[in-house]
């Protein structure tokens, strides 16, 4: 398990100066923090004889280019201690278009046709502490660009030490054949192992002319309610041991969304590295994105030219993580808490709009042994680490392992534009590794992807370099709004059932509570009983523009008994136009006699009351807001007539 102790190691600093022009000095594949005992000369009788078979990738190989290789190294954790253990040890190596270890488990095929590059004494070191103990090949070994498979053959027949000589590794990926015995014969049969020493190489640069994409930088999931564009960002190296001018480097995205742009760096010195920084683009459809970055330069090295990376559009699934299943992590290694008070491992966000945080989505690691029925808390931490809020803790199930689940806010914390906010779990319980690992090295290898881990109540946020987790956030839809207009809000139950049309407006397709569909609906509001009351109607749509859901509205209709308003045959010819109002002015006409004019809002207030005996009114209802109004005209017989208006200023 990868215990935070040692999950906070960082890789080898390599990086700043790997690109001269000259030489190349690289850690490959690059150390996790793990460390182990058995796939390397470690110096114990119990390993006499060890032989192993690696895979490394071409992007763990990064940014070695067209070199001459001609020397490697084990890098010790802790030697022997006062005990120098001598043997002899053949080392092969061979250029490969594997994408993975397709080669046998049997030693003597395993390295046929393998280069042999060493051949001679080896001492596993009396140390207490790291040291790193290489051979210099006897002939040297040209690399091409792409993956290398490296074998080994160690034989010794003592003085052994009693202690254990530990190195460094890597144990992300099954990529590792390996046998040992204490016995003769050597092994002949090999078996897997994801344990991988981290190799220390030594080369020369051949290239004259090799520009290579180190790296596209992109998340790996984004919504497209925001509607906004986002900026692909590219990093490319000259590998050459001279400068290159007028590179041209072009940005293709293909798939769901599509977009081109095209970039060209005008000069470029020998080993140094240009950031580009390729025009934005909006993703409105939903699917994958295809993002590819390619160097358009006849040089030596093809293989290098392009950087492809997957992106998934979605309206609620943000975060670092390409698109992939959840049996997509590995199985053998994850993150949590081994004997401590426990941590909190978490993912950057920075919205490009307001929001709100409904859950955190994680594949749980599938290690049945350890992460079963022990509690997961969905955290949002702040850049400081400071907890904002946490969900309710959730046991895990055999059903959570090896598949995204949604852990949720029970009240979604909202999330402000351009804000870091660090999303994530909180892990307490001992022995409890649920923060599963990418089982794929995905470019960019040797930078951060952007994965953190503080204390369990809090506190300062420590990035991890290497990994990629199983973490992303699952966010609420809250930047559409739809609006509802009724003819009326207010309906009398002294007039019998009353119709009123709704109509909603803001995005393209709706659906109301009542079952119905479309934008516009009629609907007959009543309630039981003598008395008055309200009934609610929601609508629910969709943005034709994002094709996300958009935040419901609800309009309340009012049933009132309207006492004292008769609606009868009286002023059959009474006329109020135009309706709704121009500008709050509307007239009332065919009035006969003197009559009382009174005014009601939607909640039965009354706000206007005026006495008339001419033929006309001019009605001004324009210090008053817009919506709907009761009219009542009311002769000095108290006969009485309603007519209702919708006010607009």
């Amino acid at each position: 398990m990868k215990k935070i102790t040692l999950a906070l190691f960082a890789a080898v600093g390599f990086w700043g100066s790997v690109h001269s022009q000259a030489n190349f000095l690289i850690q490959a594949p690059v150390n996790n923090g793990s460390t182990s005992e058995f796939r390397a000369p470690n110096g114990t009788n119990l390993h006499a004889f060890q032989r192993t078979v690696m895979y490394i990738s071409a992007a763990e190989m990064l940014p070695m280019s067209l070199s001459s290789i001609t020397s490697f190294s084990f890098q010790y954790v802790h030697g022997t201690g006062t005990t120098p253990v001598p043997g002899t040890l053949t080392v092969y190596m061979v250029n490969t278009n594997d994408n993975d270890y397709l080669k046998s488990t049997t030693w003597a095929t395993a390295i046929t046709g393998m280069n042999t590059c060493y051949n001679g004494t080896y001492t596993v070191p009396a140390a207490s502490g790291s040291v790193a103990v290489g051979v210099n090949f006897s002939a040297a070994f040209n690399y091409t660009g792409g993956a290398v498979y490296i074998a080994y053959d160690w034989v010794s027949t003592g003085p052994f030490s009693a202690a254990t000589a530990t190195y460094a590794s890597n144990n992300t990926k099954v990529q590792c054949a390996t046998g040992d015995a204490s016995v003769t014969p050597a092994p002949t049969a090999l078996g897997f192992s994801a344990f991988r020493p981290a190799l220390l190489f030594k080369a020369t640069n051949t290239a004259t002319n090799d520009i290579g994409v180190l790296d596209v930088l992109a998340d790996g999931k984004i919504s497209k309610q925001f509607n906004a564009p986002q900026t692909i960002v590219a990093d490319v190296a000259n590998s050459s041991i001279g400068a290159q001018s007028n590179v041209t480097v072009a940005l293709t995205v293909g798939g769901a969304n599509v977009f081109t742009d095209t970039k060209i760096i005008a000069s470029m010195p020998a080993g140094s590295i240009s950031s580009l920084t390729f025009a934005p683009f909006t993703s409105s459809n939903s699917g994958i994105n295809t993002i590819s970055v390619t160097a358009l330069f006849p040089d030596q090295n093809l293989a290098n030219n392009q950087r492809v990376w997957t992106q998934s559009v979605t309206c609620t699934e943000v975060g670092t993580v390409p698109p992939v299943l959840g049996s997509a992590f590995i199985t053998s290694n994850a993150y949590g808490n081994g004997t401590g008070t426990g941590f909190i491992y978490t993912t950057l966000y920075t919205p490009v709009g307001n929001c709100v945080l409904t859950g955190v989505r994680m594949v749980v690691a599938n290690l049945p042994a350890y992460n079963i029925g022990k509690p997961i808390t969905p955290v949002l931490l702040d850049n400081t680490g400071t907890i904002l809020a946490s969900g309710s803790p959730v046991v895990t199930t055999s059903g959570m392992l090896g598949n995204w689940t949604n852990f949720a806010f029970q009240t979604p914390p909202a999330l402000t534009a351009g804000t870091d906010y660090f999303i994530g779990a909180s892990v307490s319980s001992p022995t409890f590794y649920p923060i599963s690992i990418l089982n794929n090295t995905y470019t960019p290898y040797f930078f951060s992807p952007g994965f953190f881990t503080s204390p369990a109540a809090g506190g300062t946020l420590a990035q991890l370099d290497i990994d990629y987790f199983g973490i992303e956030a699952s966010i609420g839809i809250g930047n559409v709004a739809i609006s509802i207009a009724a003819t009326k809000t207010t309906v009398c139950k002294s007039d019998g059932p009353g119709t009123v049309t709704l109509t909603a407006s803001g995005v393209s397709t709706y659906t109301w509570s009542t079952g119905a569909t479309g934008s516009s609906i009629v609907v007959t509001p009543s309630v039981s009983g003598t008395g008055g009351g309200v009934i609610s109607y929601t609508a629910s749509g969709t943005n034709s523009i994002t094709g996300c859901k958009a935040t419901a509205a609800v309009k309340t209709i009012s049933v009132s008994t309207c006492t004292g308003l008769v609606d009868n045959t009286f002023g059959a010819g009474i006329k109020l136009f135009p309706n709704p109002s121009v500008n709050g002015m509307t007239k009332i006409t065919g009035l006969e006699g003197t009559n009382v004019v009174t005014v009601f809002n939607a909640i039965g207030q009354v706000v206007l009351t005026q006495n008339v005996s001419q033929e006309i009114l001019s009605l001004d209802l324009s210090s008053f807001p817009s919506g709907n109004y009761l009219v009542r005209i009311s002769d000095s017989t108290n006969q009485s007539r309603m007519i209702k208006i919708v006010n607009q200023n």
